[in-house]
């Protein structure tokens, strides 16, 4: 039992640690990406994808023949305020494979506007990463759980 425990307790971390968001020095840009295989024609793909991302309320999806993006957030208290990061979900289709994309993460405050996480102070920014990186497991199991596939 206690092997049991111990070996879902370190495949649930390896999971949970492998999936992070890391500085794109091409785009300057924090972005988390993986590619995985699917069987099965693009435009069923395709569908599932746009239908999950209604679901869990991305807004401004827009879908190609190849891909689709939308924007979403999740939120941290600070303070009794609430602070929203912003995110780009980009799923892109090829040779039964598809890559998905997650960039482009922005704070938003209410008092203060909203900033890129690549702008701020590098102790601040690495806070918000640190954050992300807590947040991203879910973000990616939330977008790739579906009971079709």
């Amino acid at each position: 039992m206690k092997n049991t425990i111990f070996t879902l307790f370190l495949i649930s971390t390896i999971l949970t640690y492998g999936q992070e968001v890391e500085m794109n020095e091409t785009l300057n840009i924090y972005e988390y990406t993986h590619v995985k295989e699917f069987d099965g024609e693009i435009n069923d793909r395709l569908e599932l994808f746009e239908d999950k991302m209604q679901e869990l309320n991305y807004s401004e999806t827009e879908k190609s023949n190849d891909g689709i993006k939308g924007e979403n957030f999740f939120t941290k208290m600070i303070m009794g305020s609430a602070m929203e990061v912003h995110y780009n979900a980009l799923i892109q289709f090829k040779d039964g494979r598809y890559k998905l994309t997650i960039n482009n993460f922005r704070i938003k405050d209410e008092r203060y506007g909203t900033v890129a996480v690549e702008t701020l102070r590098k102790g601040a920014q690495k806070k918000w990463v640190k954050f992300i990186n807590e947040k991203l497991p879910q973000v990616v199991a939330n977008l790739e759980n579906t009971d079709k596939w």
